[in-house]
């Protein structure tokens, strides 16, 4: 049983070492010692120097005899020194917004549920008197208005804020990792 325990895990660390690699985007803060780095196959959106805003995931190149670098976003194609901002979605905004969607939708159904059961459709609640079946109503709308305030807000937040890097303010660079999780320095390519 150890060795079957044993053969799997070498197996599974083989994998992630042979396919677990991808070229990373580092960008460089030019006032502060911050760094970001952005794997390839993240979903970003790329601001080029004309203005034109390119999306969809990433994927980085190198040319190592010329010292070119490109990155792909999506079906586009573009220099280093094409870029002007580069934007991205945080995981905390992400998930964020996934609670908001979810705990609105919640709120939502359940403020739907006391209408429906203050209109006296359900049969737990139709031996009610008027005055509670009307405050049921009109509680039970408030939260459904609420709810969906807040799923509003939620999917708002999901798919529409993104943290923005401009080329002025931070330095591109591409660090290739090569074999064996080892990393290479990052190959220069500043915007500037």
């Amino acid at each position: 049983m150890k060795t079957i325990l044993l053969f799997l895990i070498a197996t599974f660390g083989l994998i992630v070492i042979c396919f677990g690699q991808n070229n990373q985007l580092v960008l460089k803060s030019k006032t502060h010692d911050k760094i970001v780095i952005i794997p390839e196959g993240k979903k970003v959106k790329v601001i080029d120097n004309g203005g034109k805003t390119h999306a969809g995931k990433i994927s980085v190149y190198t040319d190592s005899i010329d010292g070119i670098s490109l990155l792909v976003v999506g079906k586009d194609t573009l220099g280093i020194k094409e870029i002007s901002a580069i934007k991205v979605r945080p995981l905390l905004t992400k998930m964020s917004g996934g609670v908001l969607t979810a705990g609105g939708g919640s709120l939502t159904i359940f403020g739907l549920y006391v209408v429906i059961a203050g209109l006296g459709l359900t049969g737990d609640w139709a031996d009610m008197e008027g005055f509670i079946k009307a405050l049921a109503v009109i509680l039970g709308g408030g939260l459904a208005f609420a709810g969906v305030l807040v799923t509003t807000a939620g999917i708002v937040l999901w798919k529409t804020f993104f943290k923005k890097y401009p080329s002025s303010k931070w330095e591109y660079q591409f660090r290739p990792v090569v074999g064996r999780g080892m990393v290479q320095s990052p190959v220069s390519g500043s915007s500037q």
